[in-house]
């Protein structure tokens, strides 16, 4: 009997057929694979109690057969984002139809197991059927393996397909990985799996219900002071990295005008960490994926700006006032230009082009770009407060000058002030919660502000669209119409600002 007790790292992709026999000639054509690929036919029956009582936790308990051999597994942590999969496994070999714990050699996952099980009865809840086409890659202390997976989940009758992808480091550096990746996905349409073959069985017969898709606003770190920087980037990449990933589908997906609003706010937060770890890390990849960040922020910003000029320019001026001859033209002018826009934007995120990228941003919580070339590690709370101190004294120059900025000093500082605000929320759990709270509640203010009159500036853009449009003139005297209501507003709105950057200034920062 042998076993193997180790942490799985695995992309994952769903695939369809076609797309599959093109990346199968794809690899071939590389020329990177140790010899042609081998074929496999792999059974693998998943057990569970009646309550489900492993899936709960996150676990997954599955015998597969692979000819005469049957290999008992156990994994723990489902959880994929950007198709990245690093579960706790233990592999051993196995003979009959039922798994056993006593086959496992001792450790933790073992008496984990133990405990959920507790002696209750654990049976078949369903099988996948496979037939697996795997390649091999080799070089100077590095090894992956390439998986091609056709097939479907069977239970009583209930089949769904099974079509994906799956690269799996054996042995090696984080960058390596990624640099095969890029070169193998380059290809093919690249659509990270949400959910392993286990959730995908158990969704299969109806045991669980798929979660709601819906906007994913920024998933909240933990982290303690005494944390190592390298540490807390791994967490603050890995938040931002999936606001950005599982939102880009979206994008591609939904009219909801949030999803292009969330994706915007992740590359804002990633290229604030970036900008962070610029003088800890010496790594001309890193400044490259900043560059690409800034490219995808403007791609993005063009549909945000089209939802924006409908829901926060033009309808809060013509609510309520019916004499705005030809605010119904000019709204439907504005939707036509916005659907221009989103079919654009969709095929460019959806251009093979973003590949890269994308495998950049799924790697990036497990080091990939930066690990490596980070000069030192130590523990993050010291960073943080010299960080936030740095970035406050830079926009609070400039705040000190307010009134007498120009428009474009002034969108710098708003620039400014959105890289201060993620990384103070990103560094929130080295700082006092309650001074936090008060500061950061004025800095929202403040943006608020800020993005009214950006706003603003936004509505000048207004006439140009209506009279681009071939439309009537009722729809340009609408737009003239909004564009005069903001400016009367934001003279107001100026004022506000003007307030709002006193109480900030006058308030002791969280980190002093």
């Amino acid at each position: 009997m042998t076993a193997t007790d180790e942490r799985e790292f695995e992309l994952k992709l769903a695939l369809g057929k076609s797309d599959q026999q093109a990346l199968a000639r794809h690899v071939t054509a590389l020329g990177l694979a140790s010899g042609g690929p081998k074929r496999q036919h792999l059974v693998s029956t998943y057990f569970d109690t009646p309550q489900r009582t492993l899936f709960d936790a996150g676990m997954t308990l599955r015998l597969r057969r692979n000819g005469r051999k049957t290999v008992q597994t156990v994994k723990a942590g489902r959880l994929i984002r950007g198709g990245i999969s690093n579960p706790d496994e233990i592999e051993t070999a196995a003979s009959g139809d039922s798994p056993s714990l006593e086959i496992m050699p001792e450790s933790a996952l073992r008496r984990r197991l133990g405990k959920l099980i507790n002696g209750d009865a654990v049976g078949p809840m369903f099988s996948t059927d496979v037939r697996r086409r795997t390649w091999q890659f080799s070089s100077n202390g590095f090894a992956a393996e390439l998986a091609l997976d056709s097939g479907q989940v069977v239970s009583d009758g209930v089949s769904v397909p099974i079509s994906e992808a799956e690269l799996e480091l054996k042995k090696g550096d984080i960058d390596s990985f990624l640099s095969l990746a890029e070169q193998i996905f380059s290809e093919v349409p690249l659509r990270f799996s949400r959910v392993s073959k286990s959730h995908r069985g158990f969704l299969a017969i109806g045991a669980v219900t798929a979660p709601p898709v819906a906007p994913l606003k920024s998933p909240k770190v933990k982290f303690s002071r005494h944390d190592s920087i390298g540490k807390v980037f791994e967490v603050l990449f890995a938040s931002a990295s999936a606001q950005v990933l599982e939102n880009w589908q979206g994008v591609t997906e939904d009219d909801d005008p949030s999803y292009a609003h969330q994706m915007r706010i992740g590359i804002r937060r990633m290229r604030t960490m970036i900008k962070l770890l610029k003088g800890l890390v010496k790594d001309e990849k890193l400044a490259r994926l900043n560059a690409e960040l800034r490219a995808l922020g403007q791609l993005v910003g063009e549909l945000r700006n089209s939802d924006v000029m409908i829901d926060d320019i033009v309808r809060p001026a013509i609510a309520g006032i019916t004499a705005v001859g030809g605010s119904d033209a000019l709204l439907k002018v504005l939707k036509d230009h916005r659907e221009i826009v989103r079919a654009r934007v969709r095929a460019d995120l959806l251009d093979r082009r973003f590949n890269g990228l994308r495998l950049r941003l799924a790697l990036l919580p497990h080091g990939a770009c930066w690990r490596d070339g980070l000069r030192e590690d130590r523990p993050v709370a010291l960073f943080a407060h010299a960080s936030l101190a740095r970035l406050w004294k830079k926009a609070k120059k400039q705040g000190e000058r307010l009134e007498r900025l120009s428009i474009e000093e002034r969108h710098e500082l708003r620039k400014d002030l959105k890289t201060l605000r993620y990384a103070l929320e990103s560094f929130a759990p080295v700082l006092p919660r309650k001074v936090f709270q008060r500061w950061h509640g004025k800095l929202k203010a403040l943006q608020d502000s800020f993005g009214y009159l950006n706003d603003v500036a936004l509505a000048a853009k207004l006439p140009a669209i209506a009279t681009g449009q071939g439309t009537r003139r009722q729809a340009a005297q609408a737009a003239a119409f909004v564009v005069g209501w903001h400016a009367a507003h934001s003279e107001i709105a100026f004022s506000v600002l003007l307030s709002r950057w006193r109480r900030l200034a006058d308030q002791t920062p969280p980190w002093a």
